[in-house]
């Protein structure tokens, strides 16, 4: 029984053992089958092949890379099938065969073409094994490869870009480089650098300055030091010297290379050799500086023999209108004509005179534009009534087409009427027994109001050649037009300016025989943005600014002072829309009182107001300390005659002086019984007895003298009712010597009339002011 049971327990022992057994192989046929799976999903070729050359297996991914299914490839040869079947390749095959077992790492790993079964080419990397007998002679290989057909694609399109890159560099006929961004040095020259030699071994500025340190200073700006900065491309200029020390000019590009980071690594570095272009540069910059310079003497002379011309001018208008005078008082009825003839000449001389003045100042820079808002439609009727005689004397009609809703315009009024008289004068001239028409029109034009205006005329017109230069000074339609119909041919060139000054310009149409049209066009209203923001500039909040005086840019406030509204609104509204905070004030007196109070950074302030005007508060401003450095910008519309009332003269005459003018002004000063003591300044000897001519026959005691030295004596002898005061004089000029008399006791509030041809500049403008 014993052993019966022992029997059965061995038996049983067995039996586990052998159960085991059964489930560890089916374990791992699960695991070998999970393997297989998983290598087929792998996108990688399996091959076993003999010592002859034939598959013994691969896997369906393989298979299928190639074209084939996997039964069409077992017991076949890779020649042929996955292996072109070249002398060359059958000779690496069988070479591989007899050398792997003894010499494998020298067939591990290589790359072939190999081709599909449509004969498609499919670059593979292999990695080679062998698989030895018992005995150490090779019984299979076991080859593993992958699809390298898309990198050799991209490794061969990087290699033709790298050649064309480099080829490309070597046709550049100018040193191209690349630097390294943390030591400067050389990594790649083209042959135009090469050429340059000395390039092994050193470093950019070596090689381009020969210093030990990278470039620095205007002449010699590093452009890597800049990309690196900046991370932006950079152009720079260098100044080189060849080898017999002359300067060589040189720009530089620098554009930078990043790595994965962003940073910075390298720059690529080419250079012109622009010292042609440079010379070129410096002799246009001589030459446009000899043209200005010729340009400004011109001007200068042309200004100083406008002034010089008035003068005399001034003798004659005035003499021959005493002289008409005194002819009818005496009954000599037969000289009047004679004289209205020389008073007629005169007058025509000075507006020629006027004419080049004009000009000058504009190519001088010294003409300024003083806008106001008017009416544009009261100002072209009053137009028409100017011009409607001047219209009829060649039998012309003047007729107008003003469309509705012209509306207010705010613009250099003085600039625009001369223009247009000049338009409608040169009608009247060139239309004989025809038709003038003035037209006007306000339109949109890329969300701005503009003004148009026309003048068109029935007259001779413009030949089409011609039209080019009608707006050239001096110049007209042709020799006929000048000789026939007079002129000098500024008055279109000074017209086209004044408008261009606006922002605008002057076209011209023509038919010969027919007619013309000349067309004003302009901005409704002059942008004065750009002039306040020079005024104003980048300011800083001061410790005692309002709170409510602080806008969007974050500094001070603008200061208007205006008397008219429509101004203080417009002015406003323009730096408003540039960000700035603004105060306004209506009087004198309130803006003086609001810049103590707000310290502004930019004070525009009108000038003429009624109480306190604008040279008075200016005045009061420069006399403050802590409101002396505050910009002031003069905001009039009453042109040249501020030049005057700079000087705190109560009117301001220019010379030729109308007698009737100064008549009527001396009136209004004169004393509650009559005349009063007058001091003439002046030191042209004609006009100061012209004055005290004129000024005895109403009845004033009249003191003259050729200086200012010698009024200022005067003066002091004879405290004076009225000052009639010259500017340009000798020893002692006007300017000097209101500032002396206003200091004399009791001669602070004596009625300054100025007379002047003069034309003031900027510095003169400042002396006046205190400035």
């Amino acid at each position: 029984v014993q052993g019966a049971v022992g029997g059965r327990d061995e038996l049983g022992r067995l039996a586990r053992t052998f159960n085991e057994m059964v489930l560890a192989i089916r374990r791992n046929e699960a695991e070998l089958k999970r393997k297989a799976e998983e290598l087929e999903g792998v996108p990688t070729v399996i091959l076993r092949w003999d010592a002859d050359g034939r598959i013994l297996f691969i896997n369906r991914f393989g298979a299928e890379l190639f074209g084939y299914t996997e039964e069409e490839l077992i017991g076949r040869r890779i020649l042929d099938t996955i292996v072109p079947a070249t002398p060359e390749i059958e000779e690496n095959i069988e070479r591989m065969i007899r050398e792997i077992a003894s010499d494998p790492a020298k067939y591990e790993n290589d790359e072939s073409e190999n081709r599909r079964r449509d004969g498609e080419p499919v670059w593979m990397a292999w990695r080679n094994r062998p698989i030895l007998d018992e005995d150490g002679t090779l019984r299979e290989i076991l080859t593993i490869g992958i699809d390298i057909t898309e990198r050799r694609r991209i490794e061969r399109e990087i290699a033709e870009q790298k050649q064309l890159l480099e080829n490309t560099l070597e046709s550049l006929t100018h040193p191209f480089y690349v630097v390294d961004a943390q030591d400067y040095s050389i990594r790649v020259a083209n042959s135009a650098a090469r050429g340059l030699g000395g390039l092994e071994d050193t470093t950019c500025h070596a090689l381009t300055h020969g210093r030990a340190t990278p470039c620095d200073g205007e002449e010699h700006r590093c452009p890597l030091t800049e990309v690196k900065a900046t991370g932006a491309p950079v152009t720079v200029e260098h100044v080189h010297r060849d080898a017999a020390g002359e300067p060589v000019y040189v720009e530089v590009h620098g554009y930078p290379v990043f790595d994965e980071q962003g940073r910075v690594v390298q720059m690529i570095e080419y250079s012109l050799d622009i010292t042609e272009r440079k010379k070129m540069e410096l002799e246009l910059a001589r030459a446009r500086d000899a043209a200005e310079a010729a340009n400004r003497a011109k001007s200068t002379f042309l200004a100083n023999m406008s002034h010089e011309l008035r003068t005399p001018m001034n003798a004659i208008i005035g003499y021959s209108e005493m002289l008409a005078e005194d002819a009818e008082d005496e009954g000599c009825e037969e000289m009047i004509p004679d004289l209205e003839k020389i008073n007629a000449a005169g007058r025509h001389l000075l507006a020629l005179i006027n004419d080049i003045l004009d000009l000058s100042k504009i190519e001088a820079g010294r003409m300024d534009l003083y806008v106001e808002t008017f009416d544009l439609e009261q100002m072209l009727r009053e137009a028409v009534a100017t011009v409607t005689p001047l219209v009829a004397r060649n039998h012309n009609e003047l007729v107008t087409d003003f469309a509705a809703g012209l509306g207010s315009v705010r613009l250099d009024l003085t600039k625009l009427r001369q223009a247009l008289f000049n338009l409608l004068s040169n009608a009247a001239k060139f239309t004989s027994e025809g038709t003038i028409t003035l037209g006007a029109r306000r339109e949109a034009r890329d969300g701005e109001e503009w003004i148009v205006l026309w003048v068109e005329d029935t007259g001779i017109g413009i030949q089409p050649g011609k039209l080019e230069t009608v707006f050239e000074e001096f110049a007209q339609a042709d020799d006929t037009t000048t000789r026939d119909f007079g002129g000098t041919g500024l008055g279109l060139a000074i017209s086209r300016r004044f408008c261009r000054m606006m922002g605008g310009d002057i076209t011209v149409t023509s038919q010969p025989g027919k007619g013309s049209v000349f067309t004003i066009e302009l901005p409704a209203r002059v942008d004065t943005r750009e002039l306040l923001r020079a005024g104003v500039g980048e300011t800083t909040p001061g410790p005692d600014t309002r709170d409510e005086a602080k806008g969007a840019a974050g500094g001070r406030a603008v200061l208007v002072v205006d008397d008219d509204p429509n101004s203080r609104d417009i002015l406003a509204k323009t730096l408003e829309a540039e960000g700035f905070a603004v105060v306004t004030a209506s009087s004198g007196e309130e803006g003086l009182r609001l810049a103590k109070e707000l310290r502004p950074s930019l004070i525009t302030l009108d000038v003429l107001m009624p109480g306190m005007d604008g040279w008075s508060v200016l005045q009061e401003i420069k006399a403050d300390p802590d409101l002396a450095e505050i910009p002031v910008l003069m905001v009039s519309i009453a042109g040249e005659k501020d030049l005057g009332y700079t000087l705190g003269a109560v009117e301001c005459l220019t010379k030729p002086v109308d007698r009737e003018r100064l008549r009527d002004l001396a009136r209004r000063y004169a004393l509650p019984a009559g005349g009063g003591r007058a001091l003439v300044v002046d030191d042209d000897e004609g006009i100061r007895s012209l004055f005290e001519r004129a000024l005895a026959a109403d009845g004033w005691t009249v003191d003259v003298a050729e200086n200012g030295a010698v009024a200022l004596e005067l003066a002091k002898a004879h405290r004076p009712d009225l000052v009639l005061l010259d500017l340009m004089m000798p020893v002692m000029d006007g300017f000097e010597f209101v500032m002396r008399y206003r200091r004399l006791e009791g001669c602070s509030d004596t009625p300054v009339i100025v007379v002047t041809a003069q034309d003031l500049d900027e510095a003169e403008r400042e002396r006046l002011l205190g400035a």
